[in-house]
């Protein structure tokens, strides 16, 4: 072989590995991406449960005053 192909073959062999060692990397960022997004998802669902639960309660007291209010005004009504 003559030295320009030892070299193209020295140069080509070198971006080969660092394009391995950047795909390993790259895959190995990901995996840790999705770890970090799947456990925010799951906390966040909780929160979103936690929050549903709350809501409903509050509908139900919200109801249960505008109920309380409707019968009291119908009360001062009958007074009047």
């Amino acid at each position: 072989m003559s030295k320009e192909e030892t070299t193209f073959i020295k140069w080509f062999g070198s971006i080969a590995a660092i394009l391995i060692v950047s795909f390993i990397i790259g895959g190995v960022v990901m995996f840790r991406i999705v770890g970090v997004l799947g456990s925010e998802v799951k906390h966040n669902t909780g929160e979103v449960k936690e929050l549903e639960i709350y809501h409903k309660d509050d509908v139900k007291l919200i109801r249960d005053d505008i109920k309380e209010i409707k019968q009291d005004v119908k009360k001062i009504l009958e007074k009047l």
